[in-house]
């Protein structure tokens, strides 16, 4: 049986999305307070509280490097945070309903963002461009991932159907 290290306290709302760093150093958690925070996993400290979002933080995600998170929120944005200062670099506003899901590509280029407008949208990490709008589903878009090469991304929906996008043309490779 495992043996547990530690409680978090902090957040005033259900916590809802949890993710380690690449080291195992710090944690990034999202919750229903419209607030995420770094902790600090070798003492259960709260490095930072990122705040901003105006609604429930859906998803949150580190990138590989450990450098950069995301945060997707029930406000319809995501927003890019530097993890050592722990302020915001960037906030998306592309989408036309809850964002439910956020992903890092493995090379932290690019991230990717799920919504119940039944769309996903990529971005540039480096520029904050939006380089690819997915729309084919025809119910919400819950969950977003790369392929492991960043040249991919699979969606799951709601319409029962997950789909497989080519990130440099946004064409659907099956799933309905």
């Amino acid at each position: 049986y495992g043996t547990e290290r530690g409680t978090l306290y902090g957040h005033s709302a259900e916590i809802v999305s949890l993710h380690f760093n690449a080291q195992g150093n710090l944690m990034v958690t999202g919750s229903f307070d419209h607030d995420s925070r770094i902790w600090d996993t070798r003492t259960g400290t709260c490095v930072h509280r990122l705040q901003g979002h105006t609604g429930e933080v859906s998803s949150t995600q580190f990138n590989y490097g450990g450098d950069l998170c995301v945060s997707g929120s029930i406000d319809r944005t995501t927003r890019v945070w530097d993890v050592r200062m722990g302020k915001c670099l960037s906030v998306k506003q592309g989408h036309t309903d809850e964002v439910l899901d956020v992903c890092f590509d493995s090379a932290g280029t690019n991230f990717v963002s799920a919504s119940a407008d039944g769309t996903a949208r990529v971005y540039s990490t480096r520029t904050g461009a939006c380089l690819d709008t997915y729309v084919g589903h025809t119910g919400e878009v819950s969950k977003v991932s790369f392929n492991p090469q960043g040249t991919s991304v699979i969606t799951a929906s709601s319409d029962k159907t997950c789909r497989v996008w080519d990130v440099s043309s946004a064409s659907s490779q099956g799933g309905g």
